[in-house]
């Protein structure tokens, strides 16, 4: 225990003299407050405090990453090249300790520093609400769709009835499907509707009221120009039966949410909603499975899900600290620098050519050069790990409850399943290693 505690300790200190190390986290922290200031949003102040967030962490996140995959790398690959190693296995130091040792004093050292950038983060984030003249209104959207933490429930039943109740509405016509994806989606064409039934809201949760979140395509889905729709949210209320009118008009392509007062949900903790096509062009509503609508109900305050979101990062953290140091032990510094990263951008790299491509997922038939790349491809995705896959700012900004379920299954996979096995095989190869003893052989 003395020889890791002494390991640890001096890897610390030996990431804090990295001149390298220095300046990214400098940057990370120094570069938070700029960007605070320089993003003006979409002209809302919802709008700027969502993209204030995102942009903040994501910067602190990615030149951290750098830093950690740099001290790494450096702490191990430098001992090596210099012979300082031949110091501790004298001790005699065992080498699963002295790995070990590095690894947890690089993931402690970039570990403060992105505890440091949280904070201020959080505290930048709550004084620009203080300072800035947002109108209570705004201040209420900010605090009910951002910074809180919601559960997303997803409708249980659908149904499309002629609704007497809703004024000029008719059903909804079940036309054949076009594609697969309109056979997965809701087309409501115009004065038409659609019912979702929600259940298992406790009416407790909801007495700060409800929201509800949907997105529209007016048209057709694939369809980049971007249109403004009317329509009708029918809200039913459960003492007296009759479904309030929430109009509004609502842009093709982004999520919108509607307000719904905790008196919507009845004694059995469900909610029915309806939505009423009223398009001023005459043109269908289509609503893809995946987007929606939800009911999101506030669950936990914005300081747990951000504390949520923060050790998320820190968990990538421990991951990409388990991959340098593998590479510093097994490459020299610069070679295990480029190694570690190339293996970060294919995974990312590979994740996001599935979500922009989704084509690319399957081979053409009978062509053999098309399916040999969709192999590749298969293998590259199972081989490397798409860090922006286990990224939930985007739950945060959106103001969706991080889970403990969410964060266990991120821990599960990044060091269980690969850090794991990353520490094993350094740990065998610094082993099995000669170092710098070959040369006094």
């Amino acid at each position: 225990m003395h020889s890791l505690l002494a390991t640890i300790r001096l890897t610390v200190c030996t990431a804090i003299r990295n001149r390298s190390m220095r300046v990214l986290a400098g940057m990370a922290c120094a570069g938070i407050i700029p960007i605070g200031f320089w993003i003006q949003g979409d002209g809302t102040a919802a709008g700027t405090v969502r993209l204030t967030l995102m942009y903040s962490l994501s910067y602190a996140g990615f030149l951290i990453s750098a830093a950690t995959l740099w001290s790494g790398c450096a702490v191990v690959a430098e001992d090596i090249s210099s012979t300082r190693i031949q110091l501790a296995a004298t001790k005699p130091v065992p080498r699963a300790v002295y790995w070990l040792g590095r690894w947890i004093g690089v993931v402690i050292a970039n570990g403060a520093v992105l505890a440091l950038s949280s904070v201020l983060i959080y505290v930048m984030v709550m004084q620009r609400l203080q300072r800035n003249d947002y109108t209570a209104e705004e201040l209420a959207i900010i605090y009910n769709e951002i910074l809180t933490g919601r559960v997303l429930i997803a409708a249980a039943a659908t149904d499309a009835p002629d609704r007497a109740d809703i004024p000029g509405a008719t059903a909804r016509s079940h036309g054949p499907a076009g594609d697969a994806l309109r056979s997965s989606a809701v087309e409501i064409p115009v004065n038409g509707t659609h019912t979702w039934t929600f259940v298992g809201i406790v009416a407790g949760a909801a007495a700060d009221g409800l929201h509800l979140r949907c997105r529209f395509y007016v048209g057709d889905p694939m369809d980049r120009i971007r249109r403004t729709t009317d329509g009708i949210w029918w809200v039913r209320n459960p003492k007296s039966g009759i479904f309030d009118p929430a109009p509004g008009a609502y842009a093709s392509g982004r999520f919108h949410e509607v307000h719904v007062t905790g008196h919507a949900v009845d004694s059995e903790g469900r909610v029915t909603v309806t939505y009423e096509n009223r398009d001023g062009n005459r043109n269908p509503v289509i609503i893809q499975a995946v987007d929606g609508p939800y009911v999101l109900v506030p669950s936990v305050g914005f300081a747990t899900n951000f504390g949520c979101a923060v050790f998320l990062m820190f968990i990538q953290i421990m991951f990409l600290a388990a991959l340098a140091c593998c590479a510093g032990a097994m490459f020299s510094l610069t070679m295990a620098v480029f190694l570690s990263s190339s293996y970060v951008v294919i995974g990312i790299l590979t994740m996001s050519l599935r979500v922009a491509m989704p084509e690319t997922q399957h081979a053409l038939p009978g062509n053999t050069i098309s399916e040999i790349a969709l192999i590749v491809r298969q293998l590259a995705g199972f081989a490397t790990v798409a860090l922006n896959d286990y990224y939930e700012i985007g739950r945060l900004v959106r103001g969706e409850r991080i889970g403990f379920r969410i964060v266990a299954e991120n821990a599960l996979q990044l060091v269980v399943c690969r850090g794991i096995p990353l520490a094993c095989l350094g740990i065998w190869y610094l082993r099995r290693r000669q170092l710098a003893l070959a040369e006094t052989e």
